[in-house]
């Protein structure tokens, strides 16, 4: 059973003058989120994703333990946005495109964590 020092942070970037909403993944919804970075990252690169503007969505910025970061051999931190995921390796950005379909699936976690009215104020639907 995964505790909450095993959850994985993830921060729903929004340009709306309010704190920024936060969802915590532990279980298997984590387990989830794991699999589908792992189809992605490294896989199919791509170019940085575009500036975001005043008044809009600026991605998820994921968090992931060290030790469950190290075992799954992912990043500690990564993000995404428009279909792009960017990691920092040493002082540069890698970016590729998100074949996992994380940015979709976190979309569908925070409307599950109550952040709907936020992200349809960002125009961030929930696929059907």
């Amino acid at each position: 059973m995964a505790t909450e020092k095993d959850g994985i942070s993830v921060v729903v970037g929004l340009f709306s003058g309010r704190p920024n909403p936060e969802v915590t993944l532990t279980g298997k919804t984590a387990d989830d989120l794991i699999d589908h970075a792992k189809k992605g990252i490294g896989k199919e690169p791509a170019n940085p994703p575009p500036a975001p503007r005043l008044g809009e969505f600026y991605g998820f910025y994921i968090k992931v333990p060290a030790e469950r970061a190290k075992a799954s051999d992912l990043p500690t931190q990564f993000s995404v946005y428009k279909g792009v995921v960017t990691e920092q390796v040493g002082r540069e950005n890698k970016y590729w495109r998100d074949v996992g379909n994380i940015e979709q699936f976190l979309v569908q976690r925070a409307y599950d964590q109550g952040h709907g009215d936020l992200l349809k104020l960002v125009g961030l639907e929930r696929s059907t």
